[in-house]
């Protein structure tokens, strides 16, 4: 590949993207979001726009556009599934011909309980709202991909370490409150008895890319570590990492009931169809945070 463009590249995964593709590949990356001017929240002049973004000579698109916090389902449906669905009609309408990579979401298998890890295959039972304008992403990508002779791959991202990961999440939680820390002070973070699946955010870059120039096209992959890891140790790994001697204090939200206890995911998939393959081990994930 020689061109990429990346829309939404100013949230955290944008970001950890761009990173990687700079330090490890020769793509040249053009990247597009709202505050510069794509507006994807309407088909009105979308396709000029991306026409003029795109050029002759881009390669595959990474759509990472959307929003995992909104007041309601409608706004949700709205930042999510309605931003997916303009983008590959417009895409339609300029007869594009290269690989669309679409950030899924883990938050679409909802606690899947029956089969764990999940797998691609595993039946979506989304328990959020977020979950559940993703499924409805993926599931229009794919229905628009086969009617509009569109090359689509889902990449389902479960959980991972980044150093842009921002504060309303556990793992930028976590640091904020860290490095706000005294040195020999508490912190309050809320129920750590969940376990997630989690990769470093070098390894997801590299799914990426993985995923844009060797994956089946119309089809589902897994972004994961397949292993679980209780937040509890994270968090202990990460004051560790911090060199800090941190009591924690904690309390539950009433958000608690809405979290997912347990969440793991199949990669062979990914590695089969890909060759890709884990490269950083969480310890060295969380150690990156504090350099």
């Amino acid at each position: 590949m020689k061109k990429i463009l990346i829309i939404g590249s100013t949230g955290f995964l944008g970001k950890s993207v761009i990173d990687w593709h700079k330090k490890n590949t020769d793509c040249k990356i053009t990247t597009a979001s709202r505050s510069n001017g794509l507006d994807l929240s309407s088909l009105d002049g979308l396709a000029k726009k991306l026409s003029d973004l795109l050029g002759s000579d881009t390669d595959c698109i990474y759509h990472f556009a959307g929003s995992a916090s909104q007041p309601t389902l409608s706004d949700y449906y709205r930042t999510n599934t309605l931003l997916t669905t303009n983008l590959l009609e417009a895409l339609a309408e300029i007869s594009y011909h290269g690989r669309i990579v679409i950030a899924g979401s883990a938050a679409e298998y909802g606690e899947a309980a029956d089969e764990i890890p999940v797998k691609e295959t595993t039946q979506a039972q989304p328990k959020s709202h977020y979950g559940q304008a993703k499924l409805q992403a993926t599931e229009a990508a794919l229905r628009l991909a086969s009617e509009k002779n569109l090359d689509v791959v889902v990449a389902r991202v479960f959980n991972f370490i980044s150093k842009y990961s921002r504060p309303n999440l556990a793992i930028g939680s976590f640091l904020k409150k860290i490095n706000e820390a005294e040195k020999q002070g508490a912190i309050t973070v809320d129920d750590l008895s969940a376990r997630r699946d989690l990769l470093d955010e070098d390894d997801v870059a590299g799914a990426f890319y993985a995923l844009a120039s060797k994956a089946n096209r119309s089809q589902i992959y897994n972004v994961c570590s397949a292993e679980s890891i209780s937040m509890s140790d994270v968090l202990s790994k990460m004051i560790k990492a911090s060199g800090k001697n941190l009591q924690v204090k904690l309390y539950t939200t009433e958000n608690y009931q809405q979290t997912i206890k347990y969440s793991c995911g199949d990669n062979s998939k990914l590695k089969t169809d890909t060759g890709w393959k884990k490269v950083v081990s969480i310890d060295e994930s969380i150690a990156k945070l504090f350099r």
